[in-house]
């Protein structure tokens, strides 16, 4: 019984340096933030630290690396939903809207990470490139089959180059939450589609799916 409680507590304070490292780094930048900071705010002994990650960076990276897996379970069972019905029109735009569905999905219950990939992005993936690599890249891969299976069928058009078509998915969705956190006044022409996600969604839908269908 005192093993199981140990263990609990262990991964307990993981996931609570965790949770206090993502608002950390999001917040400060990894460099600017200390492990003393980090277990202050997680209320962890800060010897914890090194045990669960090895240090500050270790945990940087373990933060990304856990965002990264839980996108992929989500990805995984909405992949297994499409296999269930063949593909044709019909099937191409509900597959769509269950990917920009989870798109949106995640980057609203995401801020910190969505704030940290982005810095990431911007210094050339220096602690995440393996991340993208391992588990991101794969699920990119799945969702190229998926258009290269439309295209093939005549879905949708064949001039479009799937690898830059979901760049500007991804980015285009992401930066519009960029942009929105600036508040410049721009947010005042798409405040409602912001406020929204089921209007963000349909917006998407109509910009990106239906420009492509044929």
């Amino acid at each position: 019984m005192s093993s199981e409680t140990d263990d609990s507590k262990k991964n307990n304070a993981r996931t609570c340096l965790i949770a206090a490292a993502s608002k950390l780094f999001a917040r400060q930048g990894k460099d600017k933030t200390s492990t003393r900071d980090i277990a202050e705010e997680s209320k962890v002994n800060i010897s914890m630290i090194s045990y669960h990650f090895g240090g500050k960076e270790g945990l940087y990276k373990q933060v990304i690396t856990d965002f990264a897996l839980n996108v992929e379970k989500n990805a995984d069972q909405i992949i297994g939903d499409f296999a269930k019905a063949p593909l044709d029109k019909n099937s191409f735009v509900q597959r769509m809207s269950r990917i920009i569905e989870h798109m949106i999905k995640t980057r609203i219950e995401n801020p910190e990470i969505s704030v940290l990939l982005a810095r990431e992005k911007i210094e050339g993936l220096p602690l995440s490139r393996d991340v993208y690599e391992k588990i991101i890249y794969p699920l990119v891969k799945n969702f190229l089959t998926l258009f290269e299976q439309a295209q093939k069928q005549k879905i949708i058009r064949d001039d479009i180059n799937g690898a830059a078509y979901f760049i500007m998915l991804t980015e285009g969705l992401w930066g519009l939450f960029e942009i929105a956190a600036c508040k410049t006044k721009i947010l005042d022409h798409c405040h409602q589609v912001l406020s929204d996600p089921k209007e963000l969604k349909n917006q998407m839908l109509r910009i990106y799916v239906e420009g492509i269908l044929l």
